[in-house]
């Protein structure tokens, strides 16, 4: 009797009322609710989440007898979760692969309504939680498909594939979760050996979290081992060996070339090791008096003339020569070489650098540039030529030289720095203006070495750009406008020139590379042309072979559109290395200042009012900084004074830099 009151109960249609717990589809699961009201058209559903659904029709899959109360909402929603908690027993209690394999066996292509399958499934009646239980289980199973309101088993075949995928997906979870257990050793401080086999993969996992290139397997991997952040990443990597503490992150970050590929090596190798001296033509010039610089790529020859200040010999190393197909495109691919403070990524591989540069060693091809100087120490009458050097003196930084070529070459950079500074050039400190000496990062004296070779190189771009202008060579060229802020700009005193040059630097336009000649402001130069350091930058690399193909040595000459495509393709390497090494340039200066006595202070210039506060430059660099003045302070500062700043707080690692004025009110 009781049978058959429920079978003629199920028999009759369910009314939709307020109240009326429901099943209905959302991001492809099933979800519990009730139904705020009678539908009209759509449902208006609250979730097992407390929030209201607007759904249509076919969204709704079941319909049950059960009710709960629709006001007030917090005891429905209890009720509600009660109902969920035991279907979601029913759900957990059927046994879907059992189920499958008994329907399987009759035929894969049959449907199968939901009645039928809980007759198989259960030997005696069930009531709507054991059915709810049931379609969820069909519904988020991986054993039937879903076709209208019936259910169609999966073949054999593809069930195995799903066990196969289940069985792979087991086995990397259980070797995450032993790479986790062993990152969290070595993060809790335990040695990193014995390591597992994957641990190269680790490590690239990490590197992507350290620099913020978080990806799902790295997500995982730190979730699992309780990693949490960049930071922790970093940590890791350090004790791992794999990176220092003073490691570049902006260098990885920005995916800047830290390596040359072994195909690139080889190639190098192969390049370097043929003879190009016996196809070179040149005259042979060496002697006591042509220094060459500490890097190899130039050498330099001055002496007195009746007519003008004299005559310069400028001598640039030829690494085009050696330089060509996959090389060239690593080359392009790095833009420049790459000097952040503890070392520098170069642009050409070290066999290729070592065969072309010059040396006292043996007589190497060379560009040579010669130029006499008038009284203004201008470049005329210049001239390019294929040369043969072999110096016989080097600059040296710590040598100390009292011959009289030295005094011309040292007097002669001088003045040079001198007339720059006349012509309104700011960018006349040493960069990096940080160093490192036996480890620790001290502020950079320019050695008289460095000056000539900085001036001289300076003056050899200069000429080049007259003599590409004289001969009508397709060329390219570093330009900067002029600003208008001379008036307002101290000028008297070291502090007033650094002063001077920080806002010039910061208020000036982006030098511009083009094909179109023009004066370089912030240099003080009239020509600046590419060409004179191809070691240390594509651009240059290029127009050494423009050069060379003027002279008849190589190929043809570049047309513009060719010289302007290359610094296209070159214009993101070129610009990522340029934030390389600001951020190696605040890092080390940070890390400077955290050696200091934080009572005892820093040196600084002030620069300008703002804000608060004002903004100073450290003394002896060009790094600014925000002083704010204290709780109900007001103090005077003018541009170029001199302060002696308490350091607040300062993290390298963190970039962290609070600066306070001791000074009372």
């Amino acid at each position: 009797m009781a049978r058959l009151i429920r079978d003629e109960r199920a028999s009759e249609p369910v009314t939709a009322r307020a109240g009326t717990v429901v099943e209905f589809r959302r991001a492809g699961q099933l979800l519990c609710g009730y139904l705020e009201c009678p539908p009209a058209g759509w449902y208006r559903v609250v979730g097992i989440d407390g929030h209201p659904h607007k759904l249509r029709r076919d969204k709704i899959v079941d319909v049950s007898r059960d009710l709960v109360p629709a006001s007030p909402v917090d005891e429905g929603l209890r009720n509600l979760h009660a109902i969920d908690d035991r279907r979601e027993m029913a759900r957990h209690a059927v046994d879907l692969d059992t189920l499958w394999r008994v329907v399987v066996d009759a035929g894969p292509r049959r449907l199968w309504s939901l009645d039928e399958l809980l007759d198989l499934h259960d030997s005696v009646p069930v009531d709507a939680t054991r059915r709810t239980g049931m379609l969820r289980a069909l519904w988020q199973g991986d054993r039937f498909d879903r076709e209208g309101k019936d259910w169609q088993p999966r073949t054999t075949e593809s069930v195995a594939q799903q066990l196969q995928a289940a069985e792979r997906e087991a086995q990397q979870q259980e070797n995450l979760q032993e790479l986790a257990a062993w990152l969290r050793r070595v993060a809790d401080g335990d040695a990193p050996d014995p390591r597992p086999p994957e641990a190269e993969e680790v490590v690239a996992l990490l590197e992507a979290a350290a620099v913020g290139h978080d990806t799902a397997a790295s997500v995982a991997l730190m979730q699992a081992a309780h990693m949490h952040g960049a930071r922790s990443a970093f940590h890791v990597l350090v004790r791992l060996g794999h990176w220092t503490a003073d490691e570049s992150l902006e260098l990885h970050r920005l995916g800047v070339p830290d390596e040359f590929p072994q195909s690139v090596l080889d190639t190098a190798q192969q390049a370097a090791s043929q003879t190009t001296m016996p196809a070179w033509p040149g005259r042979r010039r060496w002697g006591a008096n042509t220094y060459v610089s500490s890097s190899g790529a130039r050498a330099y020859r001055f002496r007195r003339s009746l007519r003008g200040r004299g005559v310069l010999e400028v001598h640039l190393a030829v690494p085009a020569l050696w330089v060509d197909g996959v090389v060239q495109a690593e080359a392009a691919e790095r833009g420049r070489t790459v000097g952040i403070v503890e070392r520098e990524i170069p642009l050409l591989p070290a066999a290729i650098l070592e065969a072309s540069r010059l040396t006292a060693a043996a007589a190497r091809p060379a560009l040579t540039l010669r130029m006499r100087l008038d009284d203004e120490l201008n470049p005329c009458a210049v001239e390019l030529k294929l040369s043969r050097v072999r110096p016989r003196a080097r600059l040296s930084a710590t040598e100390v030289e009292a011959g009289p070529a030295w005094r011309r070459l040292q007097d002669l950079a001088q003045a040079l720095r001198g007339r720059r500074r006349s012509a309104g050039a700011w960018q006349v400190q040493p960069s990096p203006w940080i160093e490192l000496l036996h480890g620790l990062p001290l502020p950079a004296t320019e050695s008289p070495a460095a000056q000539i070779d900085t001036e001289l190189y300076l003056l050899a771009t200069e000429a080049l750009g007259c003599w590409c202008q004289q001969q009508g060579v397709p060329a390219l060229y570093a330009t900067q406008e002029v600003i208008a802020l001379e008036d307002s700009l101290p000028r008297n005193g070291v502090a007033a020139a650094g002063v001077r040059a920080f806002l010039l630097e910061n208020h000036a336009t982006a030098e511009n590379l083009g094909t179109a000649p023009g004066s370089h402001a912030g240099l003080g130069l009239g020509h600046c042309a590419a060409g004179v350091a191809p070691m240390r930058g594509y651009v240059d690399l290029i127009m050494q072979r423009q050069l060379l193909a003027w002279l008849g040595v190589v190929g043809a000459p570049l047309p513009l559109e060719a010289l302007e495509r290359a610094l296209l393709e070159t214009a993101a390497a070129r610009d990522a290395a340029r934030r390389v090494e600001a951020d190696s340039l605040r890092y080390w200066t940070l890390k400077w200042l955290e050696g200091l006595n934080p009572d005892a202070g820093v040196s600084c210039v002030v620069v300008e009012p703002r804000g608060p506060g004002y903004l100073v430059l450290l003394e002896g660099g060009p790094m600014g900084a925000f002083a704010p003045a204290g709780h109900g302070e007001r103090i005077e500062a003018v541009p170029g004074q001199r302060l002696r700043l308490r350091i607040d707080q300062v993290s390298a690692r963190q970039n962290i830099l609070r600066l306070a004025d001791p000074r009372p009110e």
